[in-house]
């Protein structure tokens, strides 16, 4: 089942692990830390806090057994992710913890899977955004499209009515270069729309 197993000694705060544990942190059982401070520096710092709350909780007896995902340091310096499962085996007569033991599960490669499937989830729905930002982009051109050519149109007939000494001729002929000019504009944007989309 490629469980590593470990077995936790309280009054004397002992681990003792067998060499498919070592394996998974990538170490020895004469090098791995064979105390309970030494265990938990092995987990990851922001797991820490939330693993050793669901341990001590079992540990009390608050709970039947003890599970918790996490990261541990592993002897190369990366993380390895492992599903850690464990139970109190023996109690003295206050009900304090004397002997516990479990098993460490490498689970890295389905939670580098989960990632990825996050990461790629996270690129669909951005994709998806866009997607929609394009089509309104490309909803918003097309009308505002239709306002300028009624815009330009007439300001090409002001032109053709107006005498080249007219006063008003200069402002008409400003009126219709913005008009060309945001005309220009709406046509990147109607074909940005069409690319996204």
């Amino acid at each position: 089942a490629e469980l590593g197993m470990w077995d936790w000694q309280a009054r004397t705060e002992t681990f003792t692990y067998d060499g498919r544990w070592a394996e998974i942190v990538g170490g020895d059982t004469t090098t791995i830390p064979a105390t309970l401070e030494g265990w938990n520096q092995l987990i990851h710092p922001d797991d820490r806090e939330r693993v050793i709350a669901v341990r001590d909780a079992h540990l009390r007896g608050e709970s039947p057994s003890y599970e918790a995902e996490f990261r541990m340091r592993h002897a190369d310096g990366h993380w390895v992710w492992v599903l850690s499962r464990g139970k109190v085996t023996e109690r003295d007569a206050e009900g304090h913890p004397l002997r516990a033991c479990g098993t460490h599960l490498d689970i890295s490669d389905r939670k580098n899977a989960e990632e990825e499937r996050a990461r790629l989830e996270a690129q669909l729905r951005q994709a998806q955004k866009m997607e929609a930002i394009g089509q309104l982009a490309g909803g918003i051109a097309h009308d505002f499209n239709n306002l300028l050519q009624v815009s330009n149109g007439y300001a090409e007939l002001a032109l053709a009515d107006l005498a080249a000494d007219h006063p008003a001729r200069s402002s008409v002929v400003e009126i219709a270069k913005s008009g060309h000019r945001a005309a220009n504009l709406v046509s990147k944007l109607l074909a940005f729309s069409r690319r996204q989309v």
